[in-house]
């Protein structure tokens, strides 16, 4: 249909041309009374059929209706939109909750199930057994104290007994003048406590099980032995190496107290920022703000810079590609969070994450995932930049690719039915992923790939699942080549594999700080446990990053790193690392047995 026809009145999906004046949009009101310019070109390719009201829980599963599911004492009676469901409690008392919630298990009552457990506390537990401990009389502030069945009393808190927290007081497990690493024990204090001496004097109240996992080998005296080399062998970062290269006298004196810490940075004739303050005390990033936090002294420092580097880059990007609105730093679309750049026409937004702002001195685990789902209730497709994926020059490349592939009107139109398909082998597979996925090749042994003529445009893998043996096969990568938009493309490749492969059930899983999970409702999957995953993390240290899967504690013992602490965080942490989570991930999956949209 040729653009100089009037397509005034004529219906699209949910759209109703209202206005066609000649040009390339025309004026539309979608069913539910929106209106809004549409490219008419989208209308006649059906890739726009209405406003986004029709496709919000196709596009977004994640918020799909819940009514008549059961979460703890609460059955969803109905939504209620906005975020907010009515439930109604097992106790019989009828409410309103915020979904999100409900959903992740941090509201299970209407609150009746704190109370008992107020009640149960509040009760007089005098003479009452639990586990090996014998009541003997109450002390008030919900202290009891009890008689262990060896005849040791102690002071206990009713709670710890009430849920079975404490069932003796260890003596079951006596390790007075046992050795544990350079421990010795010296005494049994209960409650799970020994007194231990180390080696080189210390003495110190240790855990039982920390002795016996092993997780606890000394008072930290072997530290000054370990970190000699290590540090910077195995994460070449040169800032925690100290030999030969120790801090001067004023940078010490500076640091060793709250006072002196303040005293010197309220020398500096401006608010000093983190980065000059790490600089000029030749100390970590993060040991500055947790000196600033510990103390604090936020008032004193410019925690926040109005922009960084990486920021303003990203925006001059999306300026030199995007000749449409942009809006910037605004908290008037998902209030109270501020989105970086919101693209309003396209319904996406941009936030750039810096390492330290980021990270879990500043914000709490699930951040960016309540600041991700907030969008979502929105309408709003917000695309997380993370600083240390910006950094990379490989994964920047890819980012802008991807963000031109989302927001540009200049991809190369393919369609499914004019491509070949062809499995391919695993060098040319990790060669495709590698150059346009933005998490790279992983591992699979069913690599299919989709070719235009002789060119390779995409490709679709399968394997073993990666994270446990529930589910048959794993769809572990879907990907395209940058400037190209496939219509059909995904279901052509999926078709394939279900008709040769015959699987009783697959697993995938979609980063939601990057993408909507759209393509896998369009393939027949359905979201599993109608949940997101628990955010995952990185460890960042300057400009070194690692996963978790790098840092497991055992590869930590394995370079001898264990000296640094007793946990992954402890060890992390002490060496000068942070954390900074992302979004999590959907989980899909497909059963054959349920069908699908193919």
């Amino acid at each position: 249909m040729p653009y100089s026809k009037n397509i005034t009145g004529q219906r699209f999906g949910h759209w109703t041309v209202l206005n066609d004046p000649g040009g390339q949009k025309a004026l539309c009101r979608c069913d539910c009374g929106n209106e809004r310019w549409v490219w008419k070109s989208h209308l006649r390719r059906g890739d726009s059929t209405s406003c986004g009201c029709d496709k919000y829980k196709k596009m977004h599963p994640v918020v799909d209706d819940l009514t008549g599911q059961r979460f703890g004492r609460l059955v969803v009676l109905e939504e209620l939109g906005g975020g907010k469901i009515k439930c109604k409690c097992d106790c019989g008392t009828v409410r309103v909750f915020d979904k999100v919630s409900v959903k992740g298990g941090i509201t299970r009552s209407c609150g009746c199930l704190k109370q008992e457990k107020i009640r149960e506390v509040k009760n007089d537990l005098t003479g009452q057994r639990f586990n090996e401990w014998t009541v003997i009389e109450e002390l008030g502030g919900n202290k009891v104290l009890a008689r262990c069945s060896c005849g040791k009393v102690a002071e206990l808190w009713k709670s710890h007994l009430i849920k079975g927290d404490t069932k003796s007081c260890g003596h079951e497990r006596n390790l007075v003048g046992k050795q544990f690493g350079s421990w010795t024990v010296l005494e049994e204090l209960g409650g799970g406590l020994v007194k231990c001496k180390c080696e080189c004097g210390n003495i110190r109240n240790v855990y039982k099980e920390t002795l016996l996992d092993g997780s606890s080998k000394s008072c930290g005296c072997k530290q000054i032995e370990n970190r000699q080399d290590t540090l910077m062998k195995i994460y070449g970062d040169p800032s925690s190496r100290r030999t030969n290269n120790p801090r001067k006298d004023y940078q010490i004196k500076a640091t060793k107290s709250a006072e002196e810490f303040k005293k010197y940075i309220t020398s500096y004739d401006h608010k000093p920022t983190l980065n000059e303050l790490s600089k000029d005390l030749d100390i970590t990033v993060a040991f500055v703000g947790r000196l600033i936090h510990k103390n604090q002294l936020e008032e004193f420092v410019d925690i926040f810079p109005d922009k960084s580097v990486g920021e303003k880059e990203l925006f001059e990007f999306l300026s030199s590609i995007y000749s449409g609105r942009i809006v910037q730093n605004t908290r008037q679309v998902i209030p109270p969070y501020e989105l970086d750049a919101y693209l309003p026409e396209k319904h996406i937004a941009f936030e750039f994450n810096g390492n330290y702002w980021h990270s879990e001195a500043i914000h709490d685990t699930f951040y960016h995932q309540e600041k991700t789902l907030a969008a979502i209730k929105n309408n709003i497709h917000l695309i997380h930049i993370f600083e240390y994926e910006w950094e990379d020059q490989e994964t920047k490349d890819k980012l802008k690719n991807y963000i031109k592939d989302i927001i540009g009107n200049n991809n190369t139109v393919l369609y499914a039915r004019n491509c070949s398909i062809k499995e391919l082998d695993s060098n040319t597979a990790s060669d495709f992923c590698n150059k346009y996925h933005l998490q790279g090749y992983a591992n699979a042994s069913i690599n299919i790939g989709l070719y235009y003529a002789n060119e390779l445009v995409g490709i679709m893998t399968f394997g073993t699942p990666r994270f446990g043996s529930e589910y048959q096969y794993e769809l572990i990568r879907l990907c395209w080549k940058s400037g190209y938009s496939i219509v059909g493309g995904a279901e052509k490749l999926f078709k394939y594999f279900i008709s040769k492969y015959s699987p009783d059930n697959i697993v995938s899983y979609c980063d939601v700080s990057k993408f909507t999970g759209r393509v896998y409702t369009k393939l027949g999957f359905r979201l599993a446990d109608n949940k997101l995953t628990h955010p995952n993390y990185v460890w960042i240290r300057g400009k070194v990053a690692l996963s978790r899967y790098q840092t497991q504690k055992s590869k930590l013992i394995k370079y001898k790193l264990d000296a640094f602490g007793d946990t992954e965080d402890d060890i992390m942490h002490n060496i000068g690392f942070y954390k900074v989570y992302n979004c999590g991930n959907l989980k899909f999956v497909y059963n054959k047995q349920e069908g699908n949209k193919l």
